[in-house]
Parts: structure tokens; C-alpha cells; sequence
């Protein structure tokens, strides 16, 4: 089984890897700088919190390794991720963009890459997100009882 303490140091290096990846956007917002989609999903995957709040709900479990660990259960963890960032770009853009907000948002990451109107951003990502999830069913479907 996963020890306690380490189950506690890897939360603490998920925090710290989110809160860089919060002050690099931050620091975007500001210069109204828009990356591209491929240089924007991997810095998205650390300002949505998800792995540490993943890494406290395993806490309380006492999981042992081979569950943690297990292919599957990794799988979806990261895909998890990879779905939860720009689903909720897709409902926050409004907001985001009423405050000026936006640049770093996977729409307008979109719009300014494809060089698409916002519905055909919409569109293009809601493909994106259908794909992702496809392999995350399968690999749910397929977690050992």
C-alpha cells in the first residue's frame, strides 16, 4: 500500500506543479499572450487542479499500489483531466471573456489557431472532447470488478 506520507509528498509536488502552471497563465492573461492548442493542453492539465484533488481522494482510501497504478486506473485519471479542462472552457468562455478573461481559454485558443468564428470553436471542440471520450468509456468499461 501506498504510505500515507507519500501519498502526502506527491500531493504536495501536484500543488506546486499547479500553482506554476497558475501564475504562467496568470502571467498570459496579462500580456494577452494565446498559445497554440498543442503548447496549451499540457499547461491546462496542471491549472485545472484535478491531480491533486485526485491525490486527496485516493487519501483517505489506503488504495493499495497495484489499484493506483493499474494501466486502467491511470488511463482514466489523465483523460479525466484532458476532458474536464476544456468542458469547462467551453462553459466559462462567456464569463471569462465578459472580463477580458480569455485568452486563456481553449475557444479562443481555437478560434485564433483554426481561424474559426466561436460557434465553429464550439464545434471543433466538442469533436475534440467526443474523441477523448471514447477511450475513457473503454477504458471504464473494461476496470476489473
Amino acid at each position: 500500500m501506498e504510505s500515507r506520507f507519500r501519498i502526502v509528498f506527491k500531493h504536495l509536488d501536484d500543488m506546486n506543479s499547479s500553482m506554476k502552471a497558475v501564475v504562467q497563465n496568470t502571467e498570459d492573461r496579462i500580456k494577452l499572450h494565446i498559445r497554440n492548442f498543442d503548447d496549451y493542453i499540457p499547461l491546462r492539465r496542471d491549472t485545472t487542479g484535478i491531480r491533486p484533488a485526485f491525490r486527496l481522494i485516493k487519501f483517505p482510501l489506503s488504495l493499495p499500489e497495484e489499484v493506483i497504478c493499474h494501466p486502467l486506473v491511470v488511463t482514466l485519471s489523465y483523460t479525466a483531466n484532458d476532458l474536464i479542462g476544456p468542458i469547462n472552457d467551453m462553459h466559462w468562455y462567456r464569463m471569462e471573456y465578459a472580463q477580458g478573461l480569455h485568452a486563456h481559454n481553449t475557444i479562443t485558443i481555437i478560434m485564433n489557431e483554426q481561424n474559426l468564428d466561436i460557434q465553429g470553436a464550439f464545434n471543433w471542440l466538442w469533436n475534440y472532447v467526443n474523441q477523448l471520450a471514447v477511450p475513457f468509456c473503454a477504458a471504464r468499461l473494461r476496470l476489473p470488478k
